[in-house]
């Protein structure tokens, strides 16, 4: 490593991207399996109440 302070935030910053595009992906797989009516649904849309 290059003994840079700056590195550990460099590291916690890789490891909260990868963990970020995990999650992403996993939401994106379980949507597709189990809620396919919701695929393009899950935003609220402009008519509905509040």
């Amino acid at each position: 490593w290059t003994g840079l302070p700056q590195m550990t935030f460099f590291v916690l910053f890789l490891l909260t991207a990868i963990s970020f595009l995990w999650m992403h992906l996993t939401v994106l797989q379980l949507l597709q399996q189990e809620a396919k009516h919701l695929r393009n649904d899950f935003e609220l849309k402009e008519d509905r109440p509040c």
